[in-house]
């Protein structure tokens, strides 16, 4: 996800990223990093970034699901040791500055995912688990970022989750609308 003052120009509707997990890693498997969000209660951070993964399996028509097998000390993003990690940066970001979040995503030759990890900009940006109109949305962010953990890409649907543009206090995202349901759904049909 970008902060809105930094709109590109959009990709097409429900895009995909050219891969997927295998139907045998279903359900792929996610922790959360000790350190989470500076000031907000970790049990709060936790319940938002859950229900984020838990959007993309609510759709009837795909198989795409996550588990998560809780919190872990590993920091690591965009390396393929087998632990789809969801971590925060505090001091130090090195993406660009607008990026809100980034989701980095492994895969091997046969276009299959193999490692996804995820991690939140706490350098440029404060966050909220209730919508507070001057920080931006844990459960919005987490909603989008996990599209991409499961090979959607950015859609020029402004109301899609995936748009790739937002705004403090913007929760909509938080909820996937019917442009996301297409694509999650083509990616992961039945």
């Amino acid at each position: 996800f970008v902060a809105a003052s930094a709109i590109g120009p959009p990709a097409q509707a429900w895009t995909h990223r050219g891969a997927k997990w295998r139907r045998s890693e279903m359900p792929v498997p996610y922790f959360i990093n000790q350190d989470l969000a500076r000031n907000l209660a970790d049990t709060a951070v936790v319940t938002a970034l859950r229900s984020g993964f838990d959007a993309w399996a609510d759709p009837e028509c795909g198989w795409a699901e996550s588990r998560f097998l809780g919190r872990t000390d590993n920091f690591d993003f965009g390396r393929d040791d087998d632990h789809n990690v969801v971590s925060w940066r505090f001091n130090q970001w090195t993406e660009s500055e607008t990026a809100i979040a980034v989701t980095s995503t492994i895969t091997g030759f046969s276009q299959e995912i193999r490692d996804s990890d995820m991690i939140f900009n706490d350098v440029n940006f404060d966050f909220d688990t209730r919508g507070a109109r001057n920080r931006m949305d844990i459960a919005a962010v987490g909603t989008h970022e996990a599209g991409h953990f499961f090979g959607l890409g950015h859609s020029e649907d402004r109301q899609s989750t995936m748009f790739p543009t937002t705004g403090p206090g913007n929760t909509n995202p938080r909820t996937i609308d019917d442009d996301d349901i297409d694509g999650i759904c083509d990616l992961y049909a039945l």
